[in-house]
């Protein structure tokens, strides 16, 4: 049975384009004609082919005066018994006109297919033809690519299986030959046809073998009833094929307007029906299996292997149709534009434009005729490129220009990217950069569809009040792997890796190395960097092209000349030609390849006016990018009025912002004095100010308005020459409290009226910039303002309760546009308002307010209105400081808490990083403390969903992996970690550790980890929905191959009542996790001894929608029958 499955599996993934369906090798599903029955039709009439007879019977032509199908090709039932020649009689139930069509095309060879095959190839090279095919964009050279690879692959494959007999015998190449043949010089036209043609060369190989394996055996009923579905297959091949015929030799006469067209409707209707006959012969197929005698056994598994050589031809096919066949679903502007906002909110299309803007036209050439970059784009096996360069040597504009050359392929190729960026936190993170990657390549072409699967992954953490709000890592990469499968190729491209901090790119590079493993073929990633050490160790065996001063040399010349050149109309004394070339030539030269320097060069230069003084210039240029940067902040200190202070102003606000700095913002910030309490007007000052006063090193965006260092060498200028974060952070700090302070903003939550743009930020993100200054050099002007704003440690004061009471009341509009990451995480957590504690100890506000800590009493079990203390809150935050301080004063580690997570350490281990939970075990939280309260029930349970390494740290502090729990919706650490997807790693670290596979769950929802896994996500509504989401056949596998007992009666858990795993998933209809326990060995006829069902049959027709396992758990339970009752 395996064997027989094992064809399947190979044959299954190999449909052309349709909507995703579910179906068994094991049965039928609905609608699919049983044994005994027949298809009274095998097409539509809607689909303009002729109905097929019943079996058995025919059109009204003659029989008699059939001539032989040898004239379509000869020989096709050499396998068959004696006297039935399935073609034949496929043929013979055509009508009239459709047979005269078949037999008027004989005598071609699978050689001639091939010649015909690279003439069409050969017309399509170069113009990069597509066609639209059910929404989406096919290229027609790559299905003529998968056609030819088939024919060569299918001679070698069919030569073996009939022993060298002729490889005619039954194929109707002659059509098919002829099809190739016709001329059609309509793209669409012709990517139609030869999609069809696709599926008609598979059919033909698949069941040629099928004859091959089973018409040789005893010719019983099963046999028969297998035979009639062959017959209407071919039948349908045929009349699909009699159509395309008629409708292009006809056009050979008859051209223009009037010349008939093969529909891309025509190829929907016919993969559909072609589907509905694929699984009943795949059902009767099955029925013969049962009927094979031992000797046919060796004759099977050789045959076996000889299928498998199909697999190679299937997967070209696979790729290009399988964007196309059921990932995407249609849905309202509104719903898809929420969804896809939800995955990332990351404006891509904004920071290309942005990386786009000031590119030289037709600079940046060079690379695309670089031989590692060819051989990166040309080649087949998935790869990483990595281009790196010095500081300011073009790389992010040569990545524009990349993707702008990629944003011009046709559909099939996917394309995501993202461009990094120190100055913005969510540019820094990894999980930011995937599910950007997700939400590009999920947005299809025409726009009006996402994947099924990102609908139901939203519609279940959506069934959950988000209870789980973003994607996770590791939903992500299972999304984007998914993704990746459906184009025939994808390009990612990630820019300034280096502006990632070292902790987290180090997470994405292995991100992409998995990626890379796991996508053998076709998937091409792109990334730039500059050469730090971390990651040249990493991607310098990867291939590679290093930006060098002669690379760039050209791109250098022709931006300087357009500047000369944009320069010379408002110029009062327009530059002479001969000095033109002398600019190019001495930039061109003192550069050394770097861009920026010569941007900061010409930036100078066309401030000069006279000839002479552009002479001079060129003999005073700086020798390096320090250099130039320490001539222009000369300039700015020395200038008149106040144009350096609110330069400096605004070079630190722009670089520690939060979130995008709009131009409104920036100016109102510039304006104000970090020392003073009042906020200060804006008058008549605007940002063309500001960027003067900044002299080309701040921009804006024109387009979203936001503000921007022009390079990211000048903030590390700033930074190591000036003034550093935390100062700059320090001085944004005393802003913000500044404004939340002002008795004029304290009546904002309790009114409608909108605050400034600048109350706006502070109210977002004080937290951040408060933390980010909290260093051993605190600004004693930060303490006074973060003390006047909370009050006190026992009680908060109006200004921290008018802050609050305006977020609370204004969250969900804070989750769209940002906020302090901590306060949006956690912010319900700060009731009651009237305590300040909450908010300092998870923000872990501890140096800038020492002396509150030393000498005011405070009590350090303090909980919220959730019942969560403020040891938890701490732990939250990832506060060493705070955590020290509360266990000083004599918080309780162990506290049971009347909350979500139980205790301090469950919290951690939830939510924190290692560092945290390591330092409350230290201060000797309980490993094995059983939690009252909670959904967890430990902190090993709590841990289950986390990061292997807080789990492993859990399991060295002597965990007890088989903790029997009190309390919680899981029952056990495995139990939860099983429940959570792409978590294998986390389940075999358990199961080494010495979880029990097989302990009975006494408290949560499941009543043994082997039904949790096995109804995926049925803890939060729909197992069903949530098991089409995620399948978790790998980790079932995982603990079947640990020893679970597939037949174990379960006697709690609210799916306990179903009593076997078996039950449980049949009743919630999750079929891959059905065979593979039936695979395992569970008994469908096994008596539950509790509950409602007397057997996992009776549980599966309480399902809904249950007919295929219904069916499949028939044919197991009677099978299990005739094993306990061999007939005499």
């Amino acid at each position: 049975m395996r064997c027989l499955r094992k064809i399947k599996d190979r044959f299954s993934r190999s449909r052309s384009p349709r909507p995703n369906t579910s179906s068994s090798a094991n049965s039928p599903p609905s609608g699919v004609p049983t044994s005994g029955q027949t298809s009274s039709t095998a097409v539509n009439s809607s689909a303009g082919l002729t109905p097929v007879p019943p079996a058995g019977q025919t059109p009204n032509s003659s029989l008699s005066s059939a001539p032989n199908l040898g004239q379509l090709s000869s020989g096709v039932s050499s396998p068959t018994p004696p006297g039935r020649d399935l073609w034949k009689e496929a043929r013979e139930r055509l009508s009239g006109n459709d047979r005269k069509i078949i037999d008027d095309y004989a005598g071609a060879t699978p050689d001639d297919i091939h010649r015909e095959a690279e003439a069409r190839r050969k017309i399509c090279e170069g113009k990069r033809w597509a066609f639209k095919y059910n929404g989406q964009s096919v290229q027609v050279r790559e299905v003529i690519n998968s056609f030819i690879r088939w024919v060569d692959k299918f001679k070698t494959v069919v030569d073996v299986a009939v022993n060298a007999q002729p490889v005619l015998a039954g194929l109707p190449w002659a059509g098919i030959k002829f099809l190739l043949q016709v001329s059609v010089s309509e793209q669409q036209q012709m990517g139609c046809l030869l999609l069809g043609l696709n599926r008609i060369s598979y059919l033909i190989a698949r069941c040629r073998v099928y004859e091959e394996l089973y018409l040789s055996i005893n010719h019983n009923a099963a046999v028969q009833n297998f035979e009639s579905a062959l017959v209407d297959l071919y039948t349908l091949i045929l009349q699909f094929l009699a159509k395309a015929l008629q409708i292009y030799a006809r056009n050979i006469v008859v051209r223009g307007a009037n010349a008939i067209k093969l529909a891309d409707d025509d190829i929907i209707d016919f993969e559909k029906h072609c589907k509905d006959l694929e699984e009943r012969v795949d059902y009767e197929v099955w029925n013969c299996e049962g009927t094979q005698s031992k000797d046919f056994r060796e004759k099977f598994y050789r045959l076996v292997d000889e299928l498998k050589a199909l697999k190679d031809l299937r997967d070209p096919l696979d790729r290009i149709e399988s964007r196309v066949t059921c990932i995407w679903k249609v849905l309202g502007e509104t719903e898809r534009g929420k969804i896809l906002n939800w995955v990332s909110d990351t404006p891509y299309l904004d920071h290309h434009r942005v990386a786009s803007n000031g590119r030289t036209k037709d600079t940046g050439g060079w690379l695309s005729k670089h031989g590692n970059y060819r051989q990166w784009e040309t080649s087949d096996e998935s790869m990483i490129l990595w281009l790196h360069g010095i500081p300011g040597a073009g790389k992010t504009k040569l990545i524009s220009r990349a993707i702008d050359e990629f944003e011009t392929r046709p559909d099939s190729v996917g394309l995501a990217y993202f461009y990094c960026n120190r100055n913005e936190s969510s540019r820094r993170q990894p999980e930011n950069v995937i599910r950007s990657f997700v939400k590009q390549l999920s947005t299809s072409r025409n726009g009006d569809a996402i994947p099924d699967t990102l609908e139901k992954i939203y519609q279940k953490k959506q069934a959950t009040g988000f209870a789980s709000a973003k994607l996770s890592f590791e939903e992500s990469e299972h999304l984007l792997l998914e993704l990746v499968q459906g184009y025939s190729r994808t390009v990612l491209i990630l820019d300034a890796l280096d502006e990632c901090e070292e902790n987290t790119r180090r997470a994405l590079l292995k991100w992409f190395d998995r990626i890379i493993i796991n996508q053998a073929q076709h998937l091409k990633i792109l990334i730039s960097s500059r050469r730090d050490g971390d990651i040249r160790h990493q991607l310098g065996k990867e291939t590679n092209i290093g930006i060098e001063a002669t690379d760039n040399e050209n791109d250098i010349s022709k931006f300087v000349s357009e500047r000369i050149t944009e320069s010379q109309d408002d110029r009062q004394y327009p530059i002479p030609d001969c000095l033109q070339e002398e600019i190019v030539q001495t930039l061109l030269e003192k550069s050394q390849g770097m861009f920026q320097w010569a941007a900061l060069q010409m930036a100078e230069i066309l401030e000069l006016e006279l000839e002479s003084e552009i002479r001079e210039r060129l003999g005073r240029l700086p020798a390096n990018l320090k250099d130039a940067y320490d001539e222009i902040y000369t300039k700015i200190i020395v200038s008149k009025g106040k144009k350096s202070e609110i330069a400096i102003r605004a070079f630190q606000w722009v670089m520690c912002a939060s979130g995008p700095l709009t131009a409104d913002v920036l100016v109102a910030a510039a304006c104000q004095n970090p020392e003073e309490d009042k906020p200060s007007p804006v008058n008549d000052m605007d940002i063309n100010y500001v960027l003067d006063a900044c002299r080309n090193l701040i921009v804006v965006d024109r387009q979203s308005d936001v503000c921007r260092l022009s390079h990211l060498s000048v903030r590390e200028y700033f930074e190591e020459h000036h003034w550093n974060s935390s100062r700059s952070n320090g001085n944004v700090a005393k802003v913000c409290l500044s404004l939340l302070n002002d008795p004029d903003n304290w009546d904002l939550a309790d009114t409608d009226t909108e605050p400034s743009p600048l109350v706006l930020y502070a109210i977002r993100f004080w937290p951040t910039h408060v933390r980010n200054h909290d260093d051993t050099d605190i600004d004693p002007r930060v303490t006074e303002l973060l003390e006047r704003f909370l009050g006190s440690m026992h009680e908060s004061g109006p200004a921290y309760r008018s802050w609050y009471g305006w977020y609370d009341k204004r969250w969900n509009a804070m989750e769209r546009i940002g906020a302090d990451d901590l306060l949006k995480r956690f912010y319900s957590e700060l009731r009651p308002s009237s305590s300040s504690l909450l908010a300092i100890s998870l923000f872990g506000l501890c140096r800038a307010l020492s002396k509150w800590w030393s000498a005011e009493a405070i009590d350090p079990n303090q909980r919220n209105k959730q019942g969560m203390s403020v040891l938890s809150l701490a732990a939250l935050g990832n506060s060493a400081d705070a955590i020290n301080k509360l266990l000083e004063l004599g918080a309780d580690v162990n506290m049971q808490l009347n909350c979500d997570y139980g205790s301090a350490l469950a919290a951690a281990a939830s939510e924190s990083d290692r560092d945290t939970v390591q330092l409350l075990l230290n201060a000797g939280a309980d490993v094995n403390m059983q939690l009252r309260y909670g959904e967890y029930g430990s902190a090993l349970a709590a841990a289950g969903n986390k990061s292997k390494d807080t789990l492993q740290l859990l399991q060295e502090a002597e965990a007890d992996v088989n903790l029997e729990l009190n309390r919680g919706w899981y029952g056990s650490a495995l139990a939860i970690a099983v429940n959570t997807p792409d978590n294998k790693d986390t389940v075999q670290l358990l199961l080494d550790a010495g979880a029990d596979v097989n302990m009975q769950l006494t408290c949560g929802r499941y009543g043994s980890a082997l039904v949790t896994v096995a109804l995926s996500y049925g803890l939060y509504g729909s197992a069903l929905a949530a098991a089409g989401v995620f399948s978790n056949k790998d980790t079932v596998q995982l603990l079947l191959d640990a020893g679970a007992d597939v037949n174990m009666q379960l006697s709690y858990g609210l799916y306990g009542k179903y009593h076997s795993a078996l039950a449980a998933a049949a009743v919630f209809s999750i079929k891959d996790i059905v065979q593979l326990l039936l695979d395992a060995g569970a008994k469908v006829n096994m008596t539950l001894h509790h509950g409602g069902y007397n057997t996992a049959l009776e549980a599966a027709r309480a399902g809904w929608d249950n007919k295929a396992i219904i069916r499949l758990l028939e044919e197991y339970a009677s099978r299990e029958r005739e094993s306990e009752h061999p007939s005499s």
